[in-house]
């Protein structure tokens, strides 16, 4: 299921003009040209402005209604912060104002827990990390 929850996610962003135009495109081998967004980690031979998603293990509250946490990470070389901030802002507002189609799933809401600036060893890495709690519905279970 978080599989899934991160497709529908991953969506709503990946058909974002507006969020498309802040980031890089990537290109995966015999693949179609996309913005640079991915699972877990990125490709090495990707461009910054990126986002990496992750998930983690559901937190079963009761047999229909669920959470899970979702992690975005956002790296872009760049001296200063204000383009990763620029992108964390787009992915808040898409996700505050579009519910992912994902298929027997009631979207019931999605809530920023934290947002930090990662220091990196290079100080031309700026890195934005945010973590989202994302409540949701199964209705495949009634």
């Amino acid at each position: 299921m978080t599989g899934d929850l991160l497709k529908g996610l991953w969506g709503t962003l990946a058909n974002d003009a507006t969020l498309a135009a802040l980031l890089s495109t990537y290109t995966p081998l015999g693949g179609t040209a996309g913005p640079a967004i991915f699972f877990n980690r990125g490709p090495r031979d990707t461009t910054m402005p990126y986002i990496v998603l992750s998930g983690d293990a559901n937190v079963e509250e009761t047999p229909a209604t669920e959470r899970f946490s979702c992690g975005v990470d956002i790296f872009d070389e760049s001296p200063s912060g204000i383009s990763v901030l620029a992108i964390g802002k787009r992915i808040e507002k898409l996700w505050d104002f579009q519910t992912p189609s994902i298929a027997n799933v009631t979207m019931l809401g999605i809530m920023r827990q934290s947002k930090t600036l990662v220091p990196d060893e290079d100080e031309n890495i700026q890195h934005l990390h945010m973590q989202f709690i994302v409540r949701y519905c199964r209705n495949d279970l009634y």
